[in-house]
């Protein structure tokens, strides 16, 4: 049951840090303005529904809002909720990585990214023998890498997993000689 209202509470928590401000109950009922300031405070409410619209957990959330919106990967609301996921993810078990990507999609079909995933799981879910140039960095405690670095596969390998309908591969990088783990994307082949 615990696993259950924790993914529970995961996605409310997710669904708030990306709702715009103006788009809340508490806005449309002027306890909030449309950058996220409190204009009533908490022990100022009065109705059962302006209660219910400003909670604590509103305000970890806006907080952390307004905290993201500094940054700009984050000032997006596809930002902002690509990054509560992220948060999210690093607490969140394996088994329960589906949730996260599924609510991350779903969110994207309901913003009106089209993704056609399957086509691209099917067509990149194997990487050929060989070495391969970094296109991006790659940072990772167990093998930090540059974009440029090279990495190398030993044998055609089938992915393992998939992150975001990606494809996910385990590869030696060169220099650490450390096992990392890519999409295609971050690939080139020499």
């Amino acid at each position: 049951m615990g696993g259950i209202l924790d993914a529970f509470v995961a996605y409310k928590f997710v669904k708030l840090l990306s709702t715009p401000f103006n788009k809340t109950d508490a806005y449309k009922l002027g306890i909030i303005d449309e950058k996220g300031k409190i204009l009533i405070k908490r022990k100022d409410l009065r109705t059962g529904k302006e209660k219910v619209a400003y909670t604590i957990f509103h305000t970890l959330a806006w907080n952390m809002k307004k905290l993201l919106a500094k940054f700009p990967p984050t000032r997006s609301r596809l930002g902002s909720f690509a990054a509560a996921l992220y948060l999210l993810k690093e607490e969140v078990q394996t088994s329960d990585n589906y949730l996260i990507e599924h609510t991350f999609m779903d969110f994207l079909h309901t913003e009106g990214y089209e993704l056609n995933l399957m086509e691209d799981v099917l067509s990149e879910a194997t990487l050929k023998k060989g070495d391969y140039v970094l296109v991006v960095d790659v940072d990772t405690a167990k093998a930090p890498a540059k974009q440029g670095d090279i990495v190398r596969v030993d044998s055609d390998l089938e992915s393992f997993s998939t992150l975001l309908g990606k494809p996910l591969f385990k590869v030696t990088h060169i220099k650490s000689n450390k096992t990392m783990v890519v999409s295609n994307d971050d690939l080139e082949q020499i």
